[in-house]
């Protein structure tokens, strides 16, 4: 089971590119001396941060099966084992995951809907206590 991030955050990130081409363009076009030192960084700041976004927001996610949980970056990933998670708390900001040692780590962009089916995928039980 793959969790992503929406495919809206991908599509406005290429959007913002395609918006940034004629500005970009016309930095690197510059004709004036004194405005090539910063114009060339700039043009590449603005073409490239929209990519940026748009690979974090395709990439970025959890997925879910027997063995764990993979925690997906850009540029990067963290494998959980079911062994090493002692539950799992909902707040506003979505899903952490309670290891062992008590610590916790955000599970984003899981929304609490999708818990029960993580649990499934993984093979485990489900036992909901509620806090006072």
């Amino acid at each position: 089971m793959k969790i992503r991030r929406p495919g809206t955050s991908t599509a406005v990130a290429l959007l913002a590119w395609l918006c940034a081409w004629p500005l970009g363009l016309s930095l690197f076009a510059a004709r004036d001396p004194l405005q090539s030192w910063w114009s060339v960084p700039l043009g590449l700041l603005i073409l490239l941060t929209p990519l940026v976004v748009a690979w974090w927001a395709w990439r970025s996610g959890v997925d879910v099966d027997s063995s764990g949980l993979t925690l997906k970056g850009p540029f990067s990933s963290r494998i959980i084992s079911w062994e090493s998670i002692d539950g799992f708390a909902v707040d506003r900001d979505g899903v952490q995951a309670i290891l062992r040692d008590q610590s916790q780590v955000s599970l984003r962009p899981m929304q609490a809907e999708s818990l029960p089916s993580v649990i499934e995928v993984g093979g485990q039980e489900m036992a909901v206590s509620t806090a006072d």
